[in-house]
């Protein structure tokens, strides 16, 4: 039950608010007037802060299971807690008035650790997409009662400021709008929820989402077998420079990590070489040469690659002159 206090979205221009709700009514907290005493308050005020500090819980599980990882990204945080709410409307899918649901914390905190456990970054990823390109992998569907989810979040680049005197524009304000589909074993597209501001108590169909910087795609009957994700984007990229994008999935079997070997190698022009290797989608690397097998250390070569497809290849300056050279790919946070 929603606390009549509590307001209800859209924005203006249509997106989904609320993103999650929390409890907010008769929470117990300290008085005041007594360092051994408690009091019961309701308010926003006291669901917003369960909320942050649910989430800080989270971050330092998230540093425990990965010392060596950087911070993630605020997508990501978003993306996670989205998608492991639980359901608070009365329809599937999100609405206006309870977001994508009600912040499940432990669940949020069990997807974490199967993901530092059971996938190399099955449940958990964070892809670049490229200008022009995609994010493009295979997931295997549990089966069975397990739908198969998936959901995705970006910050989205700055857009322009609207006047001052203008009241209430429902012009959408997304910038990059990226796009994602699962396509099934027989070639079906299964689109995202969408809601339509035209129509607020409406439940949420599935199509193209043009309004939300979130997506979430439920494959409620999904067999056990593999589907294909694709993530794109429409138009241009700001600036044409690429886009970071947080994924959160379950509902799926994870696959073993594959083996990291250069699986092709090639001279592509006069001063340039290829490398190419299969890949966990989400994961960094760095291509490293040195000249004698035995020799110290190795050097990098070129910036840390993220892997948006599950075959990375990379262009790698070469010299016909220069001495023999052996080449790996390593890993990294």
């Amino acid at each position: 039950m929603l606390a009549p206090f509590s307001s209800c979205g859209p924005t203006d221009d249509g997106r989904i608010k609320p993103d999650v709700v929390a409890d907010g009514i008769s929470l117990i907290t300290i008085d005041d007037d007594a360092d051994n005493d408690v009091q019961f308050q309701s308010g926003t005020s006291f669901s917003a802060p369960g909320v942050t500090g649910s989430l800080n819980l989270l971050r330092q599980l998230f540093e425990q299971l990965y010392p060596d990882a950087p911070a993630l990204r605020a997508s990501t945080w978003k993306a996670l807690l989205i998608h492991t709410a639980d359901k608070a409307g009365p329809n599937p899918g999100p609405d206006y008035r309870f977001g994508w649901g009600l912040m499940n914390t432990r669940r949020a905190a069990e997807l974490l650790g199967q993901n530092a456990t059971n996938g190399w970054k099955a449940f958990v990823k964070q892809a670049l997409l490229q200008p022009g390109d995609s994010i493009e992998f295979t997931v295997t569907a549990a089966g069975d009662t397990n739908a198969l989810r998936i959901s995705h979040a970006w910050t989205d680049a700055p857009g322009v400021a609207d006047s001052i005197f203008l009241l209430d524009s429902i012009t959408n304000k997304l910038v990059n709008d990226l796009d994602i589909r699962i396509i099934s074993p027989s070639g079906v597209t299964n689109f995202p929820y969408v809601l339509d501001p035209a129509a607020r108590t409406n439940a949420a169909t599935r199509a193209d989402n043009t309004r939300d910087n979130v997506e979430q795609v439920v494959i409620t009957n999904a067999v056990e077998t593999n589907y294909l994700v694709r993530i794109t984007h429409k138009a241009s990229l700001t600036n044409g420079q690429p886009q970071w994008d947080s994924i959160v999935l379950d509902g799926i079997v994870p696959q073993a990590k594959p083996p990291l070997v250069i699986t092709d190698f090639a001279i592509t022009g006069t001063n340039t070489l290829a490398l190419s290797w299969d890949a966990v989608v989400g994961q960094n690397y760095q291509v490293q040469y040195r000249s004698n097998i035995e020799g110290p250390g190795w050097t990098s070569s070129g910036g840390v690659v993220n892997a948006s497809k599950a075959i990375v290849s990379v262009e790698l300056p070469y010299d016909s002159q220069q001495p023999q050279r052996f080449f790996q790919v390593s890993e990294v946070p």
